[in-house]
């Protein structure tokens, strides 16, 4: 061992060999570390992000050199080195298990947002998902490791470099720095998602969690000059057809067009037994779904140069047009439901026969997604309650409770007088819901230590049922209302000994032929159909299902089944949609329920064409004949004749066309749409993509409906409530 040191420390004058023993260590600790987070997760490790890592881990190395050997004193610079890689190393382990359970990195931002409630509200489940992957965690320690060994024995000098030396060390991390950027500017897939269409998942895949977060903090920190600002081009050429498909429902019965006597014709008598044609009815002229805003002329006024670009790409914008279905549920209650890890695969006319009703029997929409916007409930709430892109992940939500989030539902209704209510069954400060709640609508948000703490059954997960039981009588009498719910029953885990749910429905899927985990997912799923049971008898029994308008939508696909064992496909997931899921669309494919008992026994409208979370808003806006600006939200009316996009914050997308998988960088054109489709189309296709989840950034950062519209006001406060209220389509 001592000779082995002396030759490591022998040197011409210089201290040569053991000069380089430190970046060298490092460098090889954060290759252990990318390696053990790309491979351990079950990716597979492409050439391309291979280079990367090994380059920008290169630099990094470097840098952490340089801070390490930023004293004279051996220790204390051992000290730093032991505190970063430390640091390094947590945030390794935190980033392995976030990709474990939510099949999404989440960025350094998300992650402080989500612990407090993670740990406080799930901390059994947290240790489980740990504890099902325990062989990791010596592995993450590894490097620490070597590093306290190499530094015992003498491997590591860790005294303070000359300005030579130092200077030396700069230059090569800023070489191999530059080599990674170069290496990234020769692919257009990754230059785009290093810039363009940087987002934070989709970057530490590509290039490893390191430079992931580097971007991250950076384009956090100082903006990113690539994505900055609003593209222009041609627009994608509008959808062929009008939206909704054949077999729609009209929203009013054509009058019958009355029986005339013949008349006679202007060169003779009429001839008997020939009707005369009916004159054709002139087509009905529809308004824009638009407030009287002129965003030209805002733009020429505006000193911020983010909220003047804004307004200036709002301008560019055609407001979708009222249609056939404006106003159909004009003046009736609602009640928003986001229903936990629900899926397209719970409903069935046998095990699901109300969902299965509402689904049928409502407006039925055939292609429907919701993307996981970082795999976190709140996202998907977000997306559901503002019609925008979740730009901040997890944080997204808490970073909108002071700003005016003018065309929630909530916040639409509750300006037209609406008695309103949000609740959960969980406890009610998970993701800060006490703080973000109110703020979009609701006069009351209540959950578990706020006030339904004695009405439901303290049991992991709660009860939906419990939840609409304690709840119903609120509001039932206080009309016209407006409701939102956020369940819990559909949570992970899915087995029979964690989930309450699970057990308590297991008998009602004994003989169904799937494995133990899919079974306890559906089971769960279970009480959130005895949930719309309940509470579709009590609007029937007040007499008022008929002037009540359902929407249930998810938060998210049920990701908890992703990591789970499977009998034929590569995970639960797969066994329970019966394919394979590598593509964003596969995985994230959902259903949303829109249901009033006022379209019982009718036709049910049926709309084929793609349609997401970001659709919400706008189209239950035009439903019930809001007064709303569809150019200031980032989803469409999927009932009007508005060309269809789905976007995922990757830059992922689908239209009525084709479809772009940003993690391949592949483009698909859908049958019978060749001659529909070219780079031209890709382009605006992509450009439009880009210009929505900008737009939706600048809304959250720079309050832009306070702008817009001042400070939320109480009902009947302000000139512009009063003068949108009066408003009918």
């Amino acid at each position: 061992m001592k000779k082995l040191t002396a030759i490591l420390h022998k040197t011409d004058g210089t201290g040569q060999a053991g000069r380089w023993a430190l970046p060298v260590t490092v460098w090889l600790s954060l290759l252990w570390l990318e390696l053990l987070l790309i491979l351990g997760g079950g990716r597979t490790l492409a050439a391309g992000t291979l280079l990367y890592v090994v380059l920008f881990s290169a630099a990094a190395a470097g840098v952490i050199s340089l801070l390490v050997t930023a004293t004279r004193s051996r220790r204390v610079n051992f000290v730093v080195l032991i505190v970063l890689l430390g640091i390094v190393t947590v945030f390794f382990g935190v980033e392995f298990y976030c990709r474990a359970f939510f099949k999404n990195y989440m960025s350094p931002l998300s992650v402080l947002t989500g612990a407090k409630g993670v740990v406080g509200g799930f901390f059994g489940t947290m240790i489980g998902q740990i504890a099902k992957r325990i062989w990791a965690l010596p592995l993450l320690f590894v490097p620490l490791a070597a590093v306290i060994l190499l530094y015992r024995f003498g491997f590591l000098p860790l005294t303070g470099e000359t300005w030579k030396s130092r200077t030396i060390a700069a230059v090569l991390a800023a070489a191999f720095f530059l080599a990674g950027r170069g290496s990234v500017a020769l692919n257009s897939v990754a230059r785009s998602r290093y810039g363009a269409s940087y987002e934070f998942n989709t970057a530490t895949t590509a290039f490893g969690l390191l430079t992931g977060t580097r971007l991250d903090l950076e384009y956090l920190l100082f903006g990113n000059g690539a994505s900055g600002s609003f593209r222009v081009s041609d627009p994608a050429p509008q959808a062929e057809t009008q939206r909704p498909g054949a077999g729609s429902l009209p929203a009013t019965e054509p009058e019958p067009v009355p029986t005339e006597e013949p008349t006679a014709k202007a060169d003779g008598p009429a001839e008997p037994n020939q009707p005369q044609e009916p004159e054709p009815e002139a087509a009905k002229e529809y308004g824009d779904n638009a407030l009287e805003l002129d965003f030209a002329a805002l733009s020429q006024t505006e000193t911020d140069p983010t909220v003047a670009a804004t307004h200036s790409y709002v301008a560019t914008l055609t407001p979708s047009r009222q249609n056939e279905y404006t106003g159909l549920f004009s003046g009736k209650n609602l009640i928003f439901i986001t229903a936990e890890a629900f899926s397209k695969e719970v409903i069935d006319p046998v095990l699901t026969p109300t969902l299965y009703r509402m689904y049928t029997k409502g407006i039925c929409f055939t292609d429907y997604y919701q993307p996981a916007w970082g795999g976190s409930t709140s996202t998907g709430e977000y997306s559901n309650l503002t019609g925008l892109v979740p730009t901040y992940g997890v944080s997204s939500m808490l970073e909108s409770a002071e700003n005016n989030m003018y065309f929630t539902l909530g916040n639409q209704l509750r300006r037209l007088g609406y008695f309103s209510r949000a609740y959960h069954p969980h406890t009610y400060t998970y993701y800060d819901r006490d703080l973000t709640h109110e703020n979009l609508g609701y006069e009351r948000y209540i959950g578990l230590g706020n006030g339904l703490e004695d009405k439901i059954t303290e049991q992991w997960p709660e009860s939906d049922l419990e939840l609409m039981e304690a709840t119903v009588d609120d509001y039932i009498d206080c009309r016209p209302f407006s409701i939102y719910y956020m369940t819990v029953s559909g949570h992970a885990e899915y087995n029979w000994k964690g989930n309450a749910m699970s057990q308590k429905h297991q008998q009602q899927v004994e003989e169904l032929d799937a494995p133990e985990s899919v079974k306890a997912y559906l089971t769960a799923n279970l009480e959130l159909e005895s949930a719309m049971t309940y509470l579709l008898d009590r609007l029937e029994e007040a007499g008022i299902a008929e002037d009540t308008v359902i929407v249930l939508g998810t938060d998210h696909y049920p990701y908890g089944l992703e990591s789970l064992p499977s009998e034929e496909y590569s995970s639960a997931l797969e066994d329970l949609y019966g394919f394979s899921c590598d593509a964003p669309w596969d995985r994230d494919h959902s259903a949303l329920l829109i249901w009033s008992g006022c379209l019982e026994g009718e036709e049910p409208i049926v709309v084929d064409d793609p349609v997401y979370s970001l659709d919400i808003v706008p189209t239950v806006s035009n439903l019930m004949g809001l007064a709303y600006d569809s150019r200031l939200l980032a989803g469409r009316d999927a009932l009007s004749d508005t060309a269809p996009l789905v976007l995922w914050g990757d830059y992922s997308w689908i239209t009525d066309r084709a479809r772009y998988n940003a993690q391949t960088g592949q483009y698909t054109v859908r049958e019978g749409c060749e001659d529909l489709v070219d780079e031209a189309y890709y382009a605006a296709v992509r450009d439009t993509v880009a210009n929505k989840i900008l737009f939706s950034k600048n809304v959250l950062d720079t309050d832009y409906y306070e702008i817009l519209f001042g400070h939320e006001r109480q009902p009947g406060e302000g000139v512009l409530e009063n003068s949108l209220a009066g408003i009918k389509p």
